[in-house]
């Protein structure tokens, strides 16, 4: 079989951030905005109910209702703060609260105290601007424990890949947790990388087309969707630890693969735990790659990951739909 096709690409995860296992400078800063914002709502209510007795009630059970969908993820974040700055950590959120409790309530009206109860219940909803939102999503510890509820549960981004020129002219739709980030690919055929907010670099998702010359007989797809095709096309040295040649994505005919593989990468090895879903339409190659990392000594941590996010990467090829086929 002539390897014209495409062969699987690895996007190397960020050095600065994996080597020693921190958060960058960026996700800190916005760690720290958004539990301000925490604070900020929570000493908003005390104030409003001492200002306006009778609103208790109502912004009570509006903070509430608040609480039950991300206080969680705000004392997680707090909680990831003090360990990322050590002894300093109690400071930083006294600091933080003390900024806060600095902004003048004197002028409140009646007014705004009662709009205060609607905007509460409409942050319960997830209606609140970045990057707070994304922060609290990404450190909800149920959405950590288990990614894939994220997007059951309506937090999602829609991409589209017909506003990149790199999709050559074909349209797929593909949903990725509203807490993830979305850029643009480096390398050649990644139309988009969706990178996880709270794994520090080390949880990634691409979207690959290739144009292909003509479009592949159905045999030929079948062989390229085999066993023995999925292999070949993976990485050498790599260790193949499964396949499944039976899948159907869009009432398309579909396989993926799940490999390991190593790289040296700096002053280190980096080992990748990948998973592949593949399928053709006319005459592109489609691959929906999902990628956990660790530094190779760290196999089992590696591993780990992987099975934590492997119910999202079903979850997220369960939904690309090749809009093309609808035109």
């Amino acid at each position: 079989m002539k390897k014209i096709f495409l062969v699987f690409f690895l996007v190397f995860f960020s050095v600065a951030s994996s080597a020693n296992n921190q958060y960058p400078r960026s996700a800190i800063d916005n760690m720290m905005a958004t539990y301000s914002f925490y604070i900020g709502q929570l000493i908003s209510v005390e104030k409003i109910i001492e200002m306006y007795p009778s609103l208790k009630t109502e912004i009570t059970n509006a903070q509430n209702m608040w609480n039950i969908k991300f206080r969680s993820s705000a004392e997680n974040i707090i909680s990831e703060l003090k360990s990322y700055f050590d002894q300093q950590g109690i400071d930083i959120e006294n600091e933080l609260i003390s900024t806060v409790k600095q902004i003048d309530f004197s002028k409140l009206s009646y007014e705004e105290a009662k709009a205060a109860v609607s905007t509460i219940l409409d942050r319960a909803e997830g209606n609140m601007p970045s990057p707070f939102i994304e922060t609290l999503l990404a450190f909800n510890p149920t959405y950590q424990a288990r990614p894939e509820k994220e997007i059951i549960d309506g937090y999602f981004k829609e991409y589209y890949t017909i506003e990149s020129s790199k999709s050559q002219g074909l349209s797929i739709k593909i949903k990725y947790p509203k807490s993830w980030n979305a850029e643009n690919g480096d390398r050649p055929h990644v139309v988009q990388k969706f990178t996880c907010n709270s794994a520090n670099g080390y949880v990634i998702a691409m979207i690959l087309i290739n144009k292909l010359d003509g479009i592949p007989p159905k045999e030929d797809i079948k062989a390229l969707l085999s066993e023995d095709g999925l292999i070949y096309q993976v990485p050498e040295k790599s260790k193949v630890l499964s396949t499944n040649t039976n899948l159907t994505m869009d009432n398309l005919m579909a396989a993926s693969i799940t490999f390991y593989y190593e790289q040296p990468q700096m002053n280190f090895n980096l080992g990748m735990m990948c998973e592949s879903y593949i399928l053709y339409y006319k005459d592109y190659q489609i691959t929906l790659m999902f990628q956990t990392g660790s530094t190779a000594d760290k196999y089992e941590e590696s591993d780990k990951r992987f099975q934590t996010y492997k119910g999202l990467f079903w979850q997220m090829a369960n939904n690309m739909v090749i809009l093309s086929q609808y035109e």
